[in-house]
């Protein structure tokens, strides 16, 4: 009896434009939470504008509406907007195949990309990653792994995506302990998690996001050393870590 193989399952411009917008629109908000998240380790998210005064609104809208008058408006909303929306299009657009557990996959790069530009800006604000962002990212792309493999009937792809996350996790946590000025245990966390990601694509994927963090970082580093800024030995390493990521799976087969 002969098998029929199934069809690729392409996502229509239509759809692709639609999860660009939600995408963009999603992404908009996060400048705001990032303000209220970017605190020292161990404080409390902020109640009211470091600036001016103002506090901030009781319960879920505080998190994503500033008062009329507070002087702490992000003001490039629309920058991290498009940037987004551009992201989820290419994603999309990479994903030739939406059949089975790919569309999963998909999904878990979808909210990759949300949940990293967030932290994204936290580290840019305060040189941190909070643990708790960090493992709640983890568990979506195990969980996304686990379904895709589910509907794939291919156990090795969890295997995989364990096994990146175990090796990319070791070098960066060798790397901790090689320079610890450098490399923080929340870079260690949040390459592990993309390790992790990457692995279930290919393992060409994860060597080409080894690489990619640090070609993107080069130049900032020099320009801060040359500049001679105040926090020129320590360079925010997750934003790097996140677009190498992505950059890593768009130019990697899908």
């Amino acid at each position: 009896m002969t098998t029929v193989a199934e069809s690729p399952t392409e996502l229509p411009l239509g759809l692709i434009l639609a999860i660009a917008a939600a995408s963009g629109a999603t992404a908009a908000w996060w400048p705001q939470v990032a303000y209220r998240l970017a605190v020292a380790q161990g404080e409390s998210p902020r109640t009211a504008c470091s600036v001016c005064g103002t506090p901030f609104t009781v319960g879920w809208r505080g998190w994503f509406q500033l008062a009329a008058s507070c002087c702490a408006s992000p003001d490039h909303r629309w920058i991290v907007g498009l940037l987004a929306a551009i992201t989820g299009a290419a994603l999309c657009w990479r994903t030739a195949d939406t059949s089975g557990g790919r569309a999963v996959l998909l999904a878990g790069w979808l909210l990759l990309v949300q949940a990293g530009i967030l932290l994204s800006l936290i580290d840019l604000a305060v040189r941190r990653l909070p643990t708790r962002l960090v493992g709640a990212l983890a568990a979506i792309v195990i969980v996304c792994a686990g379904f895709a493999a589910w509907l794939e009937d291919r156990p090795q792809l969890l295997l995989a995506t364990m096994a990146g996350g175990l090796v990319v996790g070791t070098l960066y946590l060798l790397l901790a302990l090689l320079t610890p000025s450098q490399v923080g245990m929340g870079d260690v966390r949040l390459a592990a998690t993309l390790g992790a990601a990457l692995a279930a694509s290919g393992w060409q994927a994860v060597a080409l996001s080894l690489m990619l963090p640090y070609l993107l970082a080069f130049p900032f580093a020099v320009a801060q050393v040359r500049h001679r800024t105040a926090q020129a030995g320590h360079l925010p390493f997750g934003p790097f870590l996140v677009a190498g990521a992505v950059l890593a799976y768009l130019l990697t087969p899908g």
